[in-house]
């Protein structure tokens, strides 16, 4: 079994604090988001390979990560050579990209990049392998009345799906497609015909729309937590709620007479003075004094001095208030 890990993305949702970094190495907890998919993908026995596909915008970073990344299994990080939002391909061309490039020829995991929790994939794959049919990954969405931009999910007694609607106006299901899939090998060909019909919809699930029509897919539901990192509000609060410190600090913060309501993570030589800070996200190299910051996310190499701030997110060095540093 493979598996191929969608981050070409250019992470446009959550502008301005990926600029100038990928969505999918951003840190959750501490933890780059890619690393939660990886963790899924390394309890399944039968998995060898995981492609991961990025752009040339973000290929270095992708590098540099896998060099700290602790990892049993096999990783190729396969590049599509776009560097810039408007260049990019839909999912599915980059799913295909990689299958003709590493002549795929087995069952395969898709997934996305930008998904937070902790499946039981050796589970998934037992089923999947008991069936012989494709399955896509559902979630309950009322655990999480916030989610509005998902794979719409219509289910028959047996588990199939009788209609996926991708991105619906109204929701008609609660549940929802979370982005993690395995496809049969006569499933996975079917890809190369879609996207030769010139598909327009980038996310997955637009696949998954038309594919139910023309295959059995089942469904496997996960019962714990799904955060799906798509803006900036979800970004802060899968922090929040996947810590349980005040304060959680990178290597060489500085912390002066300052206080920690809710929870904060502050990255890599930061420095805070004379400040209180509540639920709030602060990047690296990033100086805030004499200041109150509620519900914030704070790009890196940032100046913040004598403000109240709530709610807000700044991009990269960002500077307010003039004070001298």
């Amino acid at each position: 079994m493979k598996a191929i890990i969608l981050a070409a993305g250019y992470g446009t949702r959550l502008f301005p604090i990926t600029i100038n970094r990928p969505k999918s190495l951003l840190k959750i907890n501490g933890k780059p988001l890619i690393n939660f998919t990886i963790e899924n993908l390394e309890k399944i026995n039968d998995l060898d390979n995981i492609y991961i596909v990025t752009n040339k915008l973000f290929l270095n970073d992708f590098l540099a990560w896998k060099e700290t990344l602790n990892c049993k299994k096999q990783i190729d990080i396969i590049c599509n050579d776009t560097n810039k939002p408007d260049e990019k391909f839909t999912s599915m061309m980059n799913a295909l990209l990689v299958i003709k490039q590493k002549n795929i020829n087995d069952d395969c995991i898709i997934t996305a990049s930008d998904g937070v929790c902790s499946l039981d994939t050796p589970q998934l794959v037992k089923q999947f392998y008991e069936t012989n049919n494709s399955y896509v990954t559902i979630y309950d969405i009322s655990k999480n009345l916030k989610l509005k931009a998902v794979g719409s999910v219509i289910l028959d007694a047996a588990g199939n799906i009788t209609e996926f609607i991708e991105k619906p106006n109204e929701i008609k299901s609660s549940k929802a497609s979370i982005a993690f899939n395995i496809f049969t090998k006569n499933d996975l060909k079917k890809i190369e015909e879609y996207v030769n019909e010139n598909h327009s919809g980038d996310a997955p699930g637009y696949f998954l729309e038309w594919l139910y029509k023309k295959s059995v897919l089942k469904t496997f539901e996960l019962n714990g937590t799904w955060f799906d990192i798509a803006n900036n509000d979800q970004f802060l609060s899968a922090n929040i709620q996947l810590s349980n410190k005040n304060l959680t600090t990178e290597p060489n913060v500085g912390w002066e007479t300052s206080l920690a309501l809710g929870k904060n993570y502050i990255s890599e030589y930061a420095f805070i003075k004379n400040s209180i800070l509540e639920n709030c996200y602060i990047f690296e190299n990033t100086i805030i004094k004499n200041s109150r910051l509620t519900n914030c996310v704070i790009g890196p190499d940032s100046k913040i001095s004598s403000i109240q701030l709530s709610s807000s997110t700044l991009g990269p060095k960002t500077i307010i208030n003039g004070e001298q540093f």
